[in-house]
């Protein structure tokens, strides 16, 4: 079962614009690249939701560490 969890992960800063203000969230997702990971974040939000997304790959040790699935995301803490 622990073969299914990736060695590679990304952490996402999205920021949506609200009316008046600005909602921040950052998650980490399950895969390898920057690129896939704000393809999946814009996946989830929608094409009618504005966001700006900032992405970071995570280090081999803290990707394990988190036991992630391929695509999954999680609110990052």
């Amino acid at each position: 079962m622990s073969d299914d969890y990736l060695e590679e992960a990304c952490v996402a800063l999205v920021s949506i614009d609200l009316d008046d203000s600005k909602d921040v969230s950052a998650y980490v997702v399950g895969c390898s690249s920057p690129e896939e990971t704000e393809a999946i974040i814009r996946q989830e939000y929608g094409p009618e939701i504005r966001v700006e997304i900032i992405v970071s790959k995570l280090s081999s040790s803290d990707a394990k560490s988190l036991r992630l699935r391929p695509r999954e995301i999680r609110p990052w803490q």
